[in-house]
């Protein structure tokens, strides 16, 4: 597991190291054009984290006026999605202001904290937050167009 080591720049995944030399019966040109090029295409993909991949889906959606909750199974991956999702907004010029209506929740806050900001989800004040299962406890969800888990 990488937990540990959440400071490693991401790498790329070699999906096809080597070409296995097979034997294909093709009935059209076509078909074989498609496959050899097909063969030497993607020869790397790059593999994000879930996180990761949470923040920019819920950067995203935020971005398109889609009210989200985006659920983290621990506190660490809260802080951790909701400090990428606010660089992915602020990157750029057009998204930059709604940083302001995204918010974190989790068990770790006081109790006014948390009331805070569940008052502003119910007022639609905020576009996406990314929370621990203790938000669906206190939180009527009926008004979110999207949740995201991620752990």
């Amino acid at each position: 597991s990488n937990s540990g080591n959440v400071d490693k720049p991401m790498m790329n995944i070699p999906i096809k190291s080597h070409q296995r030399n097979r034997k294909r019966n093709f009935n059209n040109d076509a078909t074989a054009e498609h496959a050899t090029s097909h063969r030497h295409s993607n020869l790397f993909t790059r593999r994000r984290h879930a996180a990761d991949e949470t923040a920019f889906l819920l950067a995203k959606a935020i971005s398109a006026g889609v009210r989200t909750i985006a659920f983290c199974k621990t506190r660490s991956l809260v802080e951790w999605v909701y400090e990428r999702t606010l660089a992915i907004l602020q990157s750029d010029p057009e998204t930059s202001h709604l940083t302001s209506k995204v918010e974190s929740y989790r068990g770790g806050y006081t109790a006014e904290a948390r009331r805070s900001i569940e008052e502003r989800l119910f007022q639609r004040k905020l576009r996406g937050v990314v929370g621990t299962n203790a938000l669906e406890l206190g939180v009527d969800v009926g008004g979110v167009d999207l949740t995201l888990h991620t752990g």
